[in-house]
């Protein structure tokens, strides 16, 4: 209830995203290691909109509650997701935020351009292990999301170039 009042109160403040929603956890009442960051099973690269949005929601939380600070566990994030394609399919999901990190990679502005990126490519973008990065592609790839072509992964949008 305090986590939900308090994203009211931050959601009121211009320049906030209103599609997402925190949830404030104290460490006193749950058990997390605090060094996470140097954890390579947790610690990864967001991409520079997330990152720019959530940096956001930290600075208003140190506003609205002077004194404290505000960490991003990125492991427990989740995304709710609406992907639309050039076909009209609209796929919903739920994503964790190195899964939505993984995706947001394919996306283009320019509809006539392909975007095909190795494993080695995402293993870079988001600084994680390469059998990491596979299960986060197969992931999209079980979703009829992306596909593999070669040693590529494209959009599903992007088939018909191959």
């Amino acid at each position: 209830k305090r986590s939900e009042e308090l994203c009211r109160k931050m959601h009121q403040v211009a320049g906030l995203h209103t599609q997402i929603f925190p949830k404030f956890i104290s460490f006193l009442y749950w058990n997390r290691k605090l060094d996470y960051k140097n954890d390579p099973n947790i610690e990864f690269k967001l991409s520079t909109n997330l990152s720019s949005e959530l940096e956001k929601y930290i600075n208003v939380y140190k506003e609205l509650q002077p004194g404290r600070s505000l960490h991003l566990c990125k492991d427990q994030g989740i995304v709710d997701l609406e992907l639309n394609f050039k076909d009209g399919r609209v796929i919903k999901c739920e994503a964790t935020l190195e899964q939505c990190t993984t995706i947001e990679q394919f996306h283009t502005s320019d509809d006539h351009k392909c975007v095909k990126l190795t494993l080695e490519d995402i293993s870079s973008r988001l600084a994680i292990q390469p059998e990491r990065a596979q299960t986060i592609l197969k992931f999209w790839i079980d979703r009829d999301v992306l596909y593999k072509s070669g040693d590529f992964y494209r959009s599903i949008d992007d088939r018909e170039a191959d």
